[in-house]
């Protein structure tokens, strides 16, 4: 029995969307790094993941990426800033996007640096985000990508790529795997409780992505991808991946 409503059903994507941004504006409280962890739910069972696991998800992102001090750097849905903040120390220069205003708020507020701003944008309307001049080497999603349709990748590789120099590395991290799914959801009540949630829009994993599709999504484009497992000490490792896309 699918329990899982259709993924392109316009009426749950808007209930979807609108639901998510209120979620998320009202996350933050606080200024501690834990209490940031929490403002954009980074957390195992409602507590916020640990020193060395928030440690480990940061080295893997600097390696998947290979930052260097000549790169410029743009994070989409960069949330508060916390992870922007600590991969901007390796950069030439750093930019972060995300549509919850209260968010940036707190990024503008706690992770400001010299070599790193932030910028309103919803990416679903990626053509009203206003264009800088900036050629950007690097470019970071991180935990976010489950909150899109598949209908979307394209439309965000295209934006991605008409901000990026002509070579450019992409990463796409924390993604939900498709294949793995009954890894999180592996009891009756957990699949029932899910599909409720997503008939009233209020789901956090909108959209599960298998490997097939990001190979889809890029092979037109001449893009080249590879996958990759997430830190083992992750719980998520059990049911997530990260793509790194080279162009």
């Amino acid at each position: 029995m699918n329990l899982e409503p259709d993924d392109t059903s316009g009426a749950i994507r808007t209930r979807s969307m609108d639901s998510l941004e209120k979620f998320y504006n009202q996350r933050p409280d606080g200024s501690s790094q834990q209490e940031f962890l929490t403002q954009v739910a980074h957390t195992e069972s409602g507590q916020p993941v640990s020193d060395a696991q928030f440690e480990s998800m940061l080295g893997q992102i600097r390696e998947l990426l290979g930052l260097t001090p000549s790169d410029q750097l743009l994070d989409l849905c960069c949330g508060n800033g916390l992870i922007t903040n600590a991969l901007a120390e390796h950069v030439e220069r750093a930019k972060g996007i995300d549509f919850s205003h209260q968010l940036l708020s707190v990024a503008h507020q706690h992770h400001s640096m010299p070599n790193l701003c932030f910028q309103w944008g919803n990416l679903l309307r990626p053509n009203d985000i206003p264009p800088d001049q900036t050629r950007y080497t690097k470019v970071l999603m991180y935990a976010a990508l489950q909150h899109f349709g598949h209908d979307d990748l394209g439309s965000l590789l295209e934006f991605i790529l008409s901000v990026s120099a002509e070579r450019v590395t992409i990463l796409f991290g924390f993604v939900p795997d498709r294949e793995r799914r009954p890894v999180l959801y592996d009891t009756p009540v957990k699949k029932i409780r899910n599909w409720s949630r997503r008939l009233l829009g209020r789901e956090l994993i909108k959209s599960w992505w298998t490997r097939e599709e990001f190979l889809e999504a890029c092979a037109p484009r001449g893009l080249i991808c590879s996958f990759h497992s997430l830190p083992a000490n992750l719980l998520a490792s059990g049911y997530r991946f990260n793509v790194r896309i080279e162009g």
